[in-house]
């Protein structure tokens, strides 16, 4: 209702109504922004692990962190949830949220920004210290309708940056991905029109950079490489992806201050995210994981890693968000067909679209592969059928992933109901009624 409203408005009002909307947000809360040092983090994937990562090394340096990502706010030690399917929240959300890490004497906040919220402009003319962007790849074409406006978005950050350089003696500096097809475009709009300091990171190059040394599927020791020498550290952060988001969260801690000690210390001590690459163990002869990976760079990325280790065969379970960007389908079909071996395709916050017809448009990628329905891919509409269908044709050193929802706990479904949901539970039930309970 409220996207038809705003598409039947002319777009100067749609504009002013929503500068408005962030502004009355702001003032409600004592215009908590000025009284905040806050880094921004945008990009297609990865955001809500350097958010949350970046969170956690500053707090090994004793001082107090505020964070707002897809998982939720943390404030200090305390977490807050903010919603189903909400990366960046509304503005009195946000504001409310901004007002509590200035009255809990936060030091530093970071924050997760949408390519739809700074579209949006829902978080206003928000000041910024610093920020990234990890990557742009194939995402929202729905909404932003071309790469080109999409990326156009995600640059809407320069601006916030610039405006915390002018209004609080930021850093001006913004970390890019120097490895991303979008780097040459973004580092000239950044210094050339917006006035501010590019810092790089990437795998083989970059101020900040990484070579991968030893990796199985519960670590990852790697060699960090900066101008203040080489450091070979471990984490729990596995996959060439994961390397990017923890060199460009290093990227910005260093800019934010935090010396490399305690880069380093944060990194090794930090856990992985709910749902990120999450292990599922009931003590059964085989892999299950759950991963958020819904984009076809992301269902890359984790499949690479998995490909990488597997000793038997890699099975999917996924599906496409209903009402959502159309065109990443096929890609998504086709990314998963050069990895796995089976597929079942399913269910995935299908909304008012048929799960049956998402599915096929899926398929159309796997059949540039030349895969062929119930040969190598089924369509099962209900998640839990697909998901106990994979667990019971798993066998030794198999490895089993159930990708799109992570650490979601709703199912998105038609006319706006929300039905309870979590690929982790499920899978644990299913796992069990096999059998396998944990020891």
């Amino acid at each position: 209702m409220m996207r038809l409203f705003h598409k039947l408005l002319p777009k100067r009002v749609v504009r002013w109504y929503r500068r408005g909307r962030a502004w009355m947000a702001q003032a409600m809360n004592g215009f908590p922004q000025k009284k905040l040092i806050i880094v921004g983090v945008t990009g297609t994937d990865g955001k809500t692990t350097v958010v949350n990562l970046v969170g956690h090394i500053v707090r090994t340096t004793g001082k107090k962190v505020g964070w707002i990502s897809t998982l939720g706010a943390q404030i200090g030690d305390t977490f807050i949830e903010t919603g189903a399917h909400t990366t960046t929240v509304d503005p009195f959300t946000f504001y409310v949220l901004l007002g509590r890490m200035v009255k809990e004497h936060c030091e530093l906040v970071v924050v997760e920004l949408t390519s739809h919220a700074l579209d949006q402009e829902r978080v206003g003319k928000l000041p910024l210290a610093a920020g990234i962007i990890t990557n742009i790849t194939h995402e929202h074409l729905d909404y932003h309708q071309s790469l080109m406006a999409y990326m156009s978005a995600k640059a809407k950050l320069f601006a916030l940056i610039a405006r915390g350089k002018r209004a609080h003696k930021g850093s001006g500096i913004v970390v890019l991905n120097c490895e991303d097809a979008t780097f040459s475009s973004l580092s000239h709009l950044a210094r050339a029109f917006h006035g501010l300091k590019v810092f790089t990171y990437g795998l083989g190059s970059g101020d900040v950079h990484g070579e991968r040394i030893e990796e199985t599927l519960e670590y990852l020791t790697f060699t960090l490489v900066t101008a203040y020498g080489h450091h070979t550290l471990r984490t729990r952060l596995i996959g060439d992806y994961n390397l990017r988001n923890i060199l460009s969260a290093a990227a910005l801690a260093h800019v934010c201050e935090v010396p490399w000690e305690k880069i380093h210390e944060g990194i090794e001590t930090f856990q992985p995210l709910s749902g990120r690459l999450e292990r599922i163990e009931q003590g059964q002869p085989f892999s299950v994981f759950v991963d958020f990976a819904h984009t076809p760079n992301a269902l890359r990325e984790v499949l690479t890693l998995l490909r990488r280790h597997a000793k038997a065969k890699i099975t999917v379970v996924f599906g496409a968000a209903g009402e959502r960007d159309k065109s990443k389908r096929s890609l998504m079909g086709e990314v998963v067909a050069q990895f796995a071996d089976r597929v079942y395709l399913t269910e995935e916050d299908p909304r008012s679209e048929s799960v049956e017809a998402i599915s096929q448009m899926i398929a159309q990628g796997m059949a540039m592969k030349g895969w062929k329905q119930n040969e190598r891919y089924w369509l099962i509409p209900d998640r839990r059928i697909a998901i106990q269908t994979a667990l019971e044709r798993a066998t030794s050193d198999d490895i089993v992933l159930l990708a799109g929802k992570g650490h979601e706990r709703m199912m998105a479904m038609d006319h706006g109901v929300d039905k309870p949901w979590d690929d982790r539970e499920v899978a644990r039930e299913e796992l069990e009624k096999l059998g396998w309970r944990p020891l």
